[in-house]
C-alpha cells in the first residue's frame, strides 16, 4: 500500500471513530467541526480512549452532549452582529476583513481569509453552513469563522445563509469536571512579603499528584471609589494553569473560588489572566476557547458583565458588576 493510500485509510478510520462517538449527528457537523477541529494532521495511531475524551471535552465545552441530537438546519438563517453573544461579537469584530486572528495563532489565517473572501466575491453567500449554539447570552459561533468574517466584510448590514444551530445546556451539564472542583480552604489573613500587593483572600488547594495551586485575590487600584479586584493563580509556584493534564477540573475549582469571593467581597471589578499556552497535542486556540465559554456561562450566574481583551500569549478578562 502507498504511504498516501495508507495515510488516507487512517484518516478515514479516526472519522469514523469520531462519527461513533456521536452516531446520531449529521454529517457534516461531525466532519466540519469535531474531526477537522480535532486536527485531521494528528497522529492517528494515537490511543482510542485519548481521541474520545478530546472529543468530549469539546461536545461538553460547548454544552451540548454525545447522547442526544440537538443539530437544526436551518437553510435561510438571518446573520446579523447583534444575534450574537458578547465574546462571539467582540472576536468577529476584532477579526473584521480578516486583517488579525487577535494573538490566537490560527493557523493558515490569512490565505483562509483570501480563499473565502475570492469564493464570496464570485458565488454570493457560502452554501456551506456555519455551525452555531443559542444560549441565553446570544448565538455562539463554533465553526465557519473564515466565511462568516468574510460574509459581513462584503454585506455589513447581515446576510442570509444556512447554519447547523443546537441549543446549549445549563452550565450544570456542561461536563462532569465542572461538577467535581478540588477541595480547597480559605486564609484571608496571609502575608507574601515577596508580592507587590499584599493578597486580601487566598484559597489553597492540595492537588492529587502531591502538587499546589493558590488562588489569590487581591486590590490593584481603585477606580471612582471602587477597590480593583484582581485573581491569580498558581499551580507550584507557576502562574496560570500548565502541563498536568487536568485543567478543566482546576479551572473549574478557580472558578468555584472565585464565586466564593464574590459573596464574601462583592467586588464592583474582578480581573484575571488567562495563558494561551496548551498542553502537547492540543489546538493552540484550545484553551482561549475552553475559558472564553465558561467565564461567559459564569459571569451572568454571578451578576457580572464581561470584557475580555486579547494579549500576545494571554487573555484578560474583567467582570463588572450589573447594576
Amino acid at each position: 500500500m502507498r504511504a498516501n493510500e495508507f495515510l488516507l485509510e487512517l484518516r478515514d478510520r479516526m472519522y469514523q471513530y469520531i462519527r461513533s462517538i456521536v452516531p446520531t449527528w449529521p454529517e457534516y457537523v461531525v466532519q466540519d467541526w469535531l474531526y477537522k477541529g480535532r486536527g485531521k494532521n494528528k497522529n492517528y495511531t494515537t490511543d482510542s480512549r485519548a481521541v474520545k475524551d478530546e472529543i468530549i471535552e469539546m461536545i461538553t465545552d460547548a454544552g451540548l452532549s454525545t447522547n442526544t441530537n440537538p443539530w437544526q438546519l436551518v437553510p435561510n438563517m438571518k446573520f446579523t452582529m447583534d444575534m450574537f453573544q458578547p465574546l462571539t461579537k467582540q472576536k468577529l469584530i476584532g477579526r473584521a476583513g480578516g486583517t488579525s486572528d487577535l494573538g490566537m495563532g490560527i493557523p493558515k489565517d490569512k490565505e483562509r481569509h483570501a480563499t473565502q473572501a475570492a469564493l464570496i466575491q464570485k458565488g454570493g453567500v457560502s452554501k456551506e453552513p456555519a455551525i452555531l449554539i443559542k444560549t441565553p447570552q446570544g448565538y455562539e459561533l463554533l465553526e465557519g469563522w473564515h466565511r462568516t468574517i468574510q460574509h459581513f466584510a462584503k454585506y455589513p448590514n447581515g446576510y442570509v445563509g444556512p447554519a447547523y444551530v443546537a441549543v446549549a445546556q445549563s452550565p450544570q451539564g456542561v461536563t462532569e469536571a465542572f461538577d467535581q472542583p478540588y477541595a480547597f480552604r480559605w486564609d484571608n489573613n496571609h502575608d507574601d512579603p515577596g508580592a507587590d500587593q499584599d493578597p486580601k483572600y487566598d484559597a489553597y488547594v492540595k492537588l492529587p499528584d502531591g502538587g499546589h495551586l493558590e488562588i489569590n485575590f487581591y486590590t490593584d487600584s481603585t477606580v471612582d471609589g471602587n477597590e480593583d479586584w484582581v485573581v491569580e493563580f498558581w499551580r507550584d509556584r507557576s502562574l496560570g494553569i500548565t502541563g498536568a493534564g487536568d485543567q478543566q477540573r482546576v479551572f473549574a475549582t478557580v472558578l468555584t473560588a472565585i464565586g466564593q469571593f464574590i459573596e464574601m467581597a462583592e467586588p464592583e471589578t474582578l480581573r484575571f489572566t488567562a495563558d494561551k499556552d496548551v498542553e502537547p497535542g492540543q489546538k493552540p486556540m484550545s484553551r482561549s476557547n475552553l475559558y472564553d465559554r465558561l467565564v461567559q456561562r459564569y459571569a451572568q450566574a454571578w451578576g457580572y458583565r464581561l470584557d475580555r481583551s486579547d494579549m500576545a500569549d494571554t487573555t484578560v478578562y474583567l467582570l463588572h458588576r450589573i447594576r
